[in-house]
């Protein structure tokens, strides 16, 4: 059984408080319009975009491995090419700004 699954199965098997409709879950997947939904890393501060397959899952897994809670105060930002970023945006350009460092050996 998949980990997540058995971790939690308790929790669906004993919730008395909370259901799961599944017929509405295919509903809303069936009729949700998914023309207007961006991808986060096509958001990014950074285009990721010409990044290749494996820099890409690289890239990830160094961020999501990074990743935790932003909305402490004050919050901590980054200049990057005229901007400033905070919160995960700052975090993605502190990655990049790294990686191109240490492969290209200078500021992106």
């Amino acid at each position: 059984m998949n980990p997540i699954l058995e971790n939690i199965q308790f929790a669906v098997e004993n919730s008395k408080l909370v259901s799961i409709q599944s017929e509405k879950i295919k509903d809303f997947c069936n009729n949700m319009d998914h023309t207007h939904i961006k991808h986060w890393l096509g958001e990014a501060p950074i285009d990721l975009s010409r990044l290749n397959d494996e820099e890409k899952l690289n890239f990830m897994m160094v961020f999501n491995s990074m990743s935790f809670s932003y909305w402490g105060e004050p919050k901590w930002t980054v200049e990057y090419k005229g901007s400033k970023y905070d919160g995960a945006w700052a975090m993605v350009c502190c990655i990049f700004i790294a990686i191109h460092s240490s492969v290209m050996g200078g500021f992106p």
